[in-house]
């Protein structure tokens, strides 16, 4: 923009030549030359402004992508399973067209099948979403995994593998993946279950938290008759 040639200065001097005369020519030629070069300025201005603004969405961005890597908020931990692979390790059931569960299984197949392939025999374990017997059992039949870790599900039922064993798996407390756990940890509270952290809270024996409104410990299997307690 503003941007004139030195064929194009010519034509137009020598219009305004003609037009304004030799005498005035020189004032004039003065005037519109700081008028340009307040349009150029002006412009150069609103270029450098863009460039700000664009600079300035980029940052954001990074800010949004490099999020792991914050300081904590105060009360809050320095947490791990924040972004998009800490989600991959905690997926809950507000999730994706994927889906919550099992989510790592295709992965660590490709993993444990290149260690294989290496010559290794390094046992591989896979977790994130994993929530029933079936999942699991399927995972080392398959050759997907050697180990599976099950953290959420044996947090709402300590005892899911003895029922198994027992034939009593309809029993089993199935966890809900609403990662009220994980919520928990972030703010140093001790981490329990809302699948039985309000259950018979009026027992005599109960270990209760600090404010006596959650039960720290899952209830005894088998269980005799118990009773709901008020919500916090």
């Amino acid at each position: 923009m503003f941007d004139f040639g030195v064929t194009k200065m010519a034509i137009v001097g020598g219009i305004a030549l003609i037009v304004i005369g030799p005498e005035k020519l020189p004032r004039v030629a003065r005037t519109v030359g700081h008028l340009i070069g307040k349009a150029q300025r002006y412009v150069a201005d609103v270029k450098a402004e863009v460039n700000r603004s664009i600079e300035l969405e980029d940052l954001k961005k990074m800010k949004t992508e490099f999020e792991d890597a914050a300081r904590p908020a105060v009360n809050a931990a320095a947490y791990p399973y924040t972004g998009q692979s800490g989600y991959e390790c905690m997926p809950q059931f507000i999730s994706d067209a994927r889906g919550p569960f099992g989510r790592n299984a295709a992965p660590t197949r490709a993993i444990r099948d290149a260690i294989r392939e290496a010559g290794f025999r390094t046992p591989v374990v896979c977790t994130g979403g994993v929530h029933n017997f079936k999942m699991a059992e399927s995972w080392l039949a398959d050759g997907i995994c050697d180990i599976v870790g099950a953290a959420r599900q044996s947090l709402a039922d300590p005892d899911w593998s003895l029922k198994i064993s027992l034939g009593r798996g309809a029993e089993v407390r199935t966890c809900e993946f609403t990662n009220y756990c994980e919520a928990l940890d972030q703010k140093h509270k001790m981490v329990t279950c809302q699948l039985w952290d309000r259950l018979d809270l009026d027992a005599a024996d109960t270990l209760r938290s600090p404010d006596g409104k959650r039960r720290l410990v899952a209830p005894d299997w088998p269980a005799k008759p118990i009773t709901r307690s008020g919500s916090e």
